[in-house]
């Protein structure tokens, strides 16, 4: 491949994923414009103008506004687990969950915070001594049907920065379904080539006929441009259905200038297609997302259709990023989101529906106002999921708001009608990482998730917290659990524990999170390095969570 193309994949994948405050990259594409903090390179300096202080890239010299940054409303105050339990709980501990601990939350560990069991490693990537062979960026979806979660994650598990896409089923309890470590889904190229990579999986269920898709990117034609793949599983068997396939054609074939990034992909039953979302860049290098469709079979089924439009066209300083997608079963319609330029420099959440025929709806809208119209305000990576029961999406994101000193970037949220218009309390706030109006780059929340289940919503993130026993730069999972109107509920709780307490050599990045109905759980995924393999080793981790049981 042309050493062009390869830059430009990195540069892609870059904007792709959301990297923003305390993003990580093994590329020369550290900190562009939208990055406030990156990892800082081998030799202690950063890219654009940032400060290098504990190791990270920092931008010292923001100016913030004036106004303070305010508590919860009350919408979003605690509405859970306040009031005192009764007696007649049929375990006689009175905490009125009947598994006999007596802390309330159902999941009978006794620590009260919804975790059922610890940290469980998913892949193993060999040979585990190797840390320059990490695997990352999981998702996951469940099959309502066979009660299985389908895990999907990159890996270079083949050879030194070459990227295959690899896969494990597991059930309700977490055991995994077959091998240990997972299986290969991807065949990209000839093993060994690092110049032909599989990159950012994701996944879907279909539940007419109970299987998984999993889509991708990797190169495509005598150019090798970056287009999305796709490949069936079926769920009840956990087998591979056929052999996987090219599912876009973007830009003309055989022409490197076009290039596709970041698939995210629903399911529709009543139309019985899969919608597509991504970020296609063109021949003049500006990024836009777009919106497709796919039969059943995981082939075209619409031609890539551009759904956003932000600057004028060929205008490749103002541009789209980050998508995500979820599917209204209810109205048979896909709702995408992405972060966008403003023309003023400012960064905002904006979200489009299009049909089951691959047609967009409407208008793009935004839905955050992030502080005021600069450059420091910015919000990045959303992220949606679908309400089963009120028909509504909801869409999370990080970002810091008014009165934020730099680096305070929280997790936000927005509920939006199958029309993209905004309903309820506007931009919820979701976590709270460190003490409010600390002008310290130390707390902040990033790589938000979202999932409906049980009649609520579960939001996870990556993040810096200042609890006890914790050191700088030391990410974490959290989650926070929202009524279904988006109303905070119950107290955020910590989800992984990377390494031991205090030492910041071991993080996360990328969680995702999926709803099981089988025993009503959520199975929250994530990248990290931990102790118990050789750090910095990254591999994939799940930590089942249940609703808190409460009045």
């Amino acid at each position: 491949m042309p050493i062009r193309l390869r830059a430009r994949s990195a540069l892609l994948l870059a904007g792709l994923t959301g990297f923003a405050w305390g993003c990580r990259t093994d590329f020369d594409a550290q900190c562009e414009k939208g990055n406030l903090m990156c990892a800082c390179f081998d030799d202690g300096t950063c890219k654009a103008g940032l400060d290098c202080v504990s190791d990270t890239c920092v931008d010292l010299g923001q100016e913030t506004g004036d106004e303070s940054v305010g508590e919860a409303s009350s919408e979003e105050s605690s509405s859970e687990g306040s009031e005192s339990m009764s007696t007649g709980d049929g375990d006689g501990d009175g905490d009125g969950d009947g598994d006999g601990d007596g802390d309330g939350d159902g999941d009978g560990d006794g620590d009260g915070d919804g975790e059922v069991g610890g940290d469980t490693q998913i892949s193993v990537t060999i040979p585990q001594t190797d840390v320059s062979r990490p695997a990352g960026i999981p998702k996951v979806a469940y099959s309502e049907t066979s009660e299985v979660f389908l895990i999907v994650w990159r890996s270079e598990a083949v050879s030194n920065d070459e990227y295959e896409i690899y896969g494990q089923f597991i059930d309700d309890d977490g055991q995994a379904l077959g091998a240990s470590g997972g299986f290969r889904i991807s065949t990209t190229g000839d093993d060994g080539d690092a110049d032909v990579d599989a990159n950012v999986p994701n996944i879907a269920w279909n539940s007419t006929d109970d299987e998984f898709l999993v889509v991708w990117t990797a190169p495509a034609g005598t150019a090798k441009e970056q287009e999305i793949w796709s490949q069936r599983f079926s769920a009840s068997t956990r087998q591979p259905l056929g052999s996987h396939q090219r599912a876009t054609h973007f830009g003309p074939d055989d022409d490197q200038d076009y290039s596709t990034g970041a698939p995210h992909i629903g399911y529709l039953p009543a139309s019985g297609v899969y919608g597509l979302a991504f970020l296609g860049q063109d021949d003049a290098f500006e990024r836009e997302i777009f919106a497709a469709t796919l039969a059943p079979d995981g082939s075209p089924a619409s031609a890539p259709v551009q759904l956003s439009l932000h600057g004028s066209p060929g205008d490749n300083s103002i541009e789209a990023n980050a998508p995500d997608l979820a599917a209204s079963a209810s109205s048979d319609v896909f709702m995408a989101t992405w972060r966008a330029d403003l023309p003023n420099s400012d960064e905002e959440i904006f979200v489009r529906p299009f049909s089951a025929a691959g047609t967009p709806l409407g208008s793009q809208v935004q839905i955050s106002q992030m502080g005021s119209a600069t450059d420091f305000y910015r919000a990045d990576a959303p992220a949606i999921a679908w309400n089963s029961d009120d028909n509504e999406f909801l869409v999370t994101w990080q970002g810091p708001d008014f009165g934020a000193p730099p680096g305070e970037a929280e997790i936000w949220a927005q509920r939006v009608t199958t029309s993209g218009t905004e309903i309820g309390t506007d931009d919820i706030r979701v976590s709270h990482m460190g003490p409010d109006g600390v002008a310290s780059n130390n707390y902040y929340g990033q790589y938000s998730a979202v999932a409906w289940g049980d009649g609520s919503w579960f939001v996870v993130w990556a993040g810096l917290h200042d609890l006890p026993g914790l050191g700088t730069g030391e990410f974490e999972v959290y989650g926070q659990h929202l009524a279904a109107s988006g109303a905070v509920s119950g107290e955020q709780v910590r989800l992984s524990d990377m390494g031991p307490d205090g030492d910041n050599t071991y993080r996360v990045w990328y969680p995702a999170v999926a709803f099981g109905g089988g025993k009503n759980r959520f199975a929250v995924l994530w990248d990290g390095d931990d102790d118990s393999t050789i750090a910095p080793k990254t591999e994939i981790w799940l930590q089942l969570w249940e609703r808190p049981s409460g009045p």
